[in-house]
């Protein structure tokens, strides 16, 4: 007989109904799972998650800095808009201040299609660029970006700035430069060629000072194809008045606390045919330069134009330089070569450089450049352009070093008193102070080792071809009128040479170094009738003399014992004091 537990528990109608009881449950899980859904774009607004989710996005794109929002306006189906939006760096200092953004795609677009950004609208943004010797602040927040930037972006996308501001701040010069009115305009679509366009002007320079960039794109579909029927990029700016100044924590990363000055006018033209591959060419000229630094001492070059028409092939890090030409107040040269960049942050930007250099210099207005470096007398006259021919080798050993190779640097050039009292008297320093002076001279070198930031320390040698060579008498000439005079009545003649005139020995070599700041020499002779008097030593930087004269006679001019004893042993005389200011000791007569 069955039990009423029995019968209940295998009543087929309640096995029918318990499915149905448990079937229902999951209806009020989709239910809430749909208001959430619908709710996100609310629930992400609000102030506790909308800045839990900003952290995160900011820490996902290894972005090393702090984000901040005013508001933030998001749907489903209605267009993304946020206001007072802050980047900041680590330590609170701000990078960049967006007070309203605006894209015309919803949420639901931009999951839909994530390749495809839409038109994002920046309306008044201020980015504020903290420029150091070695580095800035912009690097430092999205150095891990940076690090991963090797390929271009491949999604469509239309990017407006409206009125922007970039503060330019050099933090070692403790000076800000305003970029204002900054308008661009990024178009990179899904198909066909993008563009870019952007205007800005600086106000506060105390001249026209603007500058504008238009420019082609690759699509963005095709751009990961580069080279495959692609259109090159191009860009091209054309820039008015640009203040350098703006530019010298860049420069100091080249040439450690070196200053620059000046005003930037250029017509540049970039084509690319594939990230990293492309040309730079057009013309580019430097207005009221002012250049300072550890190479120059205490001297400032100041110029009042230089014109650079340049045409340039960049590889990579590698950049190859097909046609340079300057032309400047001291003269015109053209230049072919290449160089080496770093790609690396905070490493000076220049690691080598090589090529060929020809033209022509006025190395007496290099000279009044210098005056610390290259001292002149008063009242000098300019002179004719001097030819030249290098081939320069620039390489970075604790700072960059200039080499040059061995050969011919200047070939027959005309001498003048300004070139001798400039140059040549460290070498050949009867000619300092020289009134007249007229023949042809050449150098060679047989190599040349120049540290930038120390020329002190500089080291060279070679050969100084005198083909003919007059002068007139300067000081060290005169301090020998006793020795002349004495050489006179040795000779026993009453024949007193001039010195009015004197020569040189036609086609001698003087061979030369320079070593620690001195220019020593050897070979150097002065010739008269009946002798000729030799010097040898060397000149300092600071036109301190360290040498000896050495008086031998003409085989014929002597005969006996006599001649037997001067011509075994030659006159010696020290000679000590300055270039200006020389002291020759005549005791040995």
């Amino acid at each position: 007989m069955a039990t009423t537990a029995e019968t209940e528990h295998d009543d087929p109608k309640q096995k029918r109904q318990a499915p149905q009881r448990g079937g229902r449950r999951w209806w009020p899980w989709l239910v809430a799972c749909m208001l959430i859904v619908c709710a996100a774009p609310t629930l992400i607004c609000l102030p506790a998650l909308r800045d839990r989710a900003l952290s995160a996005g900011v820490t996902a794109a290894s972005v090393k800095g702090q984000a901040q929002v005013g508001s933030l306006s998001v749907g489903w189906l209605s267009p993304l808009a946020v206001t007072d939006f802050k980047l900041s760096d680590l330590k609170g200092r701000p990078l960049a201040t967006l007070p309203e953004i605006a894209n015309d795609r919803s949420l639901l677009d931009l999951l839909l299609d994530r390749s495809d950004v839409g038109h994002l609208r920046l309306v008044h943004p201020v980015i504020s660029l903290e420029l150091r010797d070695d580095g800035s602040n912009l690097e430092d927040v999205f150095a891990d970006v940076l690090a991963r930037a090797h390929r271009p972006p491949t999604f469509a996308c239309n990017v407006e700035i409206v009125d922007g501001t970039v503060l330019l701040t050099d933090v070692a010069a403790n000076r800000t430069w305003k970029l204002e009115q900054v308008n661009l305009r990024l178009i990179r679509p899904r198909q066909g060629d993008g563009e870019i366009s952007c205007t800005a002007a600086m106000s506060d320079t105390g001249a026209d000072s603007h500058f504008k960039l238009q420019g082609r794109l690759p699509a963005a579909a095709s751009a990961a194809k580069a080279g495959e029927g692609a259109q090159p990029a191009s860009v091209a700016l054309d820039a008015t008045g640009f203040p350098l100044e703006a530019l010298r924590a860049v420069l100091a990363r080249v040439a450690p606390r070196a200053a620059i000055a000046g005003r930037f006018d250029g017509q540049l033209e970039y084509t690319g045919s594939a990230p990293g591959e492309g040309s730079l060419s057009g013309n580019a000229a430097i207005s009221d330069l002012r250049l300072a630094g550890p190479a120059l001492g205490e001297d400032v070059v100041r110029l009042s134009r230089i014109e650079l028409p340049c045409q340039l092939a960049i590889s990579g890090s590698e950049v190859t330089i097909q046609k340079l030409a300057l032309r400047s107040d001291v003269g015109q040269m053209s230049a072919a070569g290449s160089a080496k960049l770093s790609t690396e942050p905070a490493t000076p930007l220049l690691q080598s450089a090589q090529g060929d250099i020809s033209g022509q210099i006025d190395l007496v207005r290099v000279a009044r450049l210098l005056p610390h470096r290259i001292r002149m007398r008063p009242g000098a006259d300019l002179s004719a352009p001097v030819q030249f021919h290098i081939a320069p080798h620039l390489r970075r050993e604790n700072g960059l070093i200039l080499e040059l190779e061995a050969g011919r640097v200047l070939d027959h050039v005309q001498a003048s008193p300004e070139l001798c009292d400039a140059w040549l008297k460290f070498a050949l320093p009867v000619l300092a102070e020289v009134t007249q002076v007229a023949g042809e001279f050449s150098v060679d070198v047989q190599g040349l080792r120049m540290p930038l930031a120390n020329l002190a320390t500089s080291q060279t040698a070679g050969t100084i071809l005198i083909h003919e060579l007059e002068l007139g008498p300067g000081p060290l000439v005169q301090q020998f009128l006793p020795a002349i005079e004495a050489m006179r009545g040795l000779s026993g003649t009453n024949e007193s040479p001039s010195i009015e005139r004197l020569s040189l020995a036609r086609d001698s070599k003087v061979e030369f170094r320079l070593v620690d700041g001195r220019v020593y020499h050897e070979g150097l002779r002065l010739q008269f009738p009946r002798f000729a008097i030799e010097t040898h030593g060397s000149v300092g930087f600071d036109e301190s003399l360290a040498m000896m004269a050495e008086i031998t006679f003409n085989g014929n001019t002597f005969t006996g014992p006599l001649a037997r004893a001067i011509q075994s042993r030659p006159i010696q005389l020290p000679i000590g004091g300055t270039l200006r200011k020389p002291k020759v000791d005549l005791a040995q007569i």
